[in-house]
């Protein structure tokens, strides 16, 4: 029974949020970002003690995004490079930025159809989330001009971190004021 009840203090205290009201995230810590590396299959196991995914031990990559009809996917991929096993669960962060690091408006929209789960990941191990936004103007955007400012990088945040990792944007801008919609992170390293 306490090792129960450990698991879910565990569990609500490392929890990413969970309503699925818009969220605008931003970050002022920044640290550089590494390429990801292949590894080996993450584990699914848990156990008290695991601590949080640190920053300084994950890399992301975000895969070239699939068009559709006015709109674009991604996935992003964390890479856990660090000695030991980590722990992640919830929702990222995201802040699209200039080329100088200016901060371009950005809102990160929780889709609640997928539920949270703690996740493993083993040195070497992937978890992954999607990306959804726009790139037809919406509301008060310009629509014979691009319909926000076109972003240079992007800022990413693990669940449950407050520094993040910056990576390239070359995906243009992203409309309807910078909305992302995402889910929460899952095991492995997401659809190919």
């Amino acid at each position: 029974m306490i090792a129960v009840i450990a698991v879910a203090a565990l569990a609500a205290a490392c929890d990413g949020g969970g309503d699925s009201a818009p969220t605008t995230t931003t970050s002022s810590t920044t640290s550089s970002s590494s390429t990801s590396t292949t590894g080996p299959v993450p584990t699914t196991a848990t156990t008290a003690g695991i601590p949080t995914c640190a920053t300084n031990n994950l890399a992301a990559t975000i895969s070239a995004p699939e068009a559709g009809a006015g709109q674009r996917d991604a996935v992003l991929t964390f890479t856990n490079n660090g000695p030991g096993p980590c722990t992640q669960i919830g929702y990222v962060g995201l802040q699209l930025l200039s080329q100088n690091g200016q901060s371009i408006p950005t809102d990160v929209v929780r889709d609640p159809s997928q539920p949270k789960s703690l996740i493993t990941l083993a040195p070497g191990g992937q978890s992954y989330t999607t990306l959804h936004w726009g790139v037809i103007p919406s509301g008060n955007e310009p629509e014979d001009s691009p319909c926000e400012a076109d972003p240079a990088q992007i800022e990413i945040t693990s669940p449950n971190e407050t520094t993040s990792l910056v990576q390239p944007w070359p995906n243009g801008p992203v409309c309807g004021q910078g909305e992302f919609t995402t889910v929460p992170v899952a095991l492995g390293a997401g659809p190919s």
